[in-house]
């Protein structure tokens, strides 16, 4: 019995009505989004497009543009218009688009404005085989033969431009000044080297003259030689320039005359090594005035000779204007032994002392006293070198004074005193020399 009985199959369970709605709403949702993203992004590629659509158009110019749209409208036209007026416009168009594209743009309008006679050949106006051809060849004849004129143009432009920019370069690069005069002297252009050189900015530099940046004393002394170089004849010079600030700068500049009658300058600045060739020279000339010293020094034994030596090689070898030596006495003055030159009345005309008096208050006193160099910058604004200013300043001539201390095993018996008109003589160098 058990086996004859049929099998039963079960039925598969039925979801849960709430599952099977939650996951028709997912599908639901699944398929808005996809055609939400779809409409999304075709507006979006419609943006894009708009866009650069947008863009290009305000890329191309009206030129193109007005040339673009009568090749277009030069169709209608030769159906429309008489061949001889046809025939116009498209050599207009053909001679347009030579000027504005060359040999390409000549090129293509001259194969669009055949086509378009091809139009007026089959339109109802009249036209004839013979017009149709010789038009065609005109339109190639002009449309090739200026596009390429016009080519050449372009491209001889373009190579002055090219050669222009390159030494343009060169003239902004250049580490020396490059100045651009004309024949009055007026800077009609420089490079970045000359601002920075004289401290001026570009338009600052082009109001100036040659004139404005040389000292008025130099160029009395030596002038511009603008003539000498209109003339042909290049010239090298050495100048001092005044710079912004007032500064001045040495400088060497080479001129020479250009084709459109201005003159190219190339300054240099040699204003260091000029300071350096002063100081190498400087430092002979006191190595010799000391070997030369030390040699006639020791070839005496005469304290007189020796004395008169010392104030001599002062005043001709060191470039003081009077020396004396003096000796500290024992009520506090100072006896003038020796003086160079001997003729000069400065030392008869004054008293100087060592003690701590007003007359002991000089660079003289000073020196004895503390058995070091002193120095008067400036004897108009020293309350120190009253006593003796008046005679100093009317009748000598001088504006500074030192004093150095001479010493004798260990003890300080005197003092040598000089003087000198010139301001700043008394540098720390030249001090340390003497």
């Amino acid at each position: 019995m058990s086996k004859n009985r049929p099998i039963l199959l079960k039925k598969p369970p039925k979801k849960p009505k709430k599952a099977h709605l939650k996951a028709k709403s997912q599908r639901w949702n699944l398929v808005e989004r996809l055609e939400h993203k779809l409409w999304t992004g075709e507006v979006n590629l419609m943006r894009v497009l708009f866009r650069n659509m947008r863009g290009l158009l305000h890329k191309v110019d009206k030129v193109t543009l007005i040339l673009s749209f009568n090749a277009l409208a030069l169709i209608v036209w030769a159906y429309i218009l008489p061949a001889v007026a046809a025939a116009i416009l498209a050599l207009f168009l053909v001679v347009a688009c030579a000027l504005r594209w060359g040999l390409i743009g000549g090129t293509v309008s001259a194969l669009w404005s055949t086509g378009a006679m091809l139009i007026s050949f089959y339109s109802p106006q009249y036209s004839t085989t013979r017009s149709l051809i010789l038009g065609s060849l005109a339109y190639f004849i002009i449309g090739i033969g200026l596009g390429k004129v016009i080519d050449i143009i372009r491209s001889r432009q373009l190579q002055l431009q090219e050669s222009e920019n390159r030494y343009r370069s060169l003239f902004e690069r250049g580490k020396d000044a490059i100045l651009l005069v004309d024949t009055e002297g007026h800077i009609r252009d420089c490079n970045q080297a000359a601002c920075a050189l004289l401290g001026y900015n570009r338009e600052e530099m082009l109001t100036k003259n040659l004139r404005d940046l040389i000292p008025t004393e130099d160029l009395a002394a030596e002038s511009l030689k603008i003539g000498q170089v209109l003339e042909g004849k290049p010239i090298s010079v050495e100048r001092k320039l005044r710079r912004k600030d007032g500064t001045v700068v040495i400088a060497e500049a080479s001129l020479s005359k250009l084709e459109s009658k201005m003159i190219l300058g190339i300054v240099h600045n040699i204003t260091k090594r000029k300071e350096n060739e002063i100081q190498i020279r400087e430092q002979l000339q006191t190595l010799s005035t000391l070997y030369t010293g030390a040699r006639r020094l020791s070839e005496s034994l005469d304290l007189k000779m020796l004395a008169h030596e010392i104030t001599r090689t002062c005043v001709e070898d060191f470039g003081a204007s009077l020396s004396w030596l003096g000796h500290a006495e024992p009520d506090g003055q100072v006896k003038i032994l020796f003086q160079y030159p001997k003729e000069h009345p400065y030392p008869r005309d004054i008293a100087v002392r060592w003690d701590d008096t007003t007359q002991g208050q000089g660079p003289t006193g000073r020196a004895i006293r503390s058995g070091t160099p002193q120095i008067t910058e400036d004897i108009t604004t020293d309350f120190c070198f009253a006593p003796w200013r008046e005679t100093a300043l009317l009748k000598a001539g001088f504006c500074t004074s030192a004093a150095l201390p001479l010493v004798s095993r260990g003890h300080i018996f005197g003092a040598i005193s000089l003087y000198s008109d010139q301001p700043g003589f008394f540098s720390p160098k030249r001090l340390e020399m003497f």
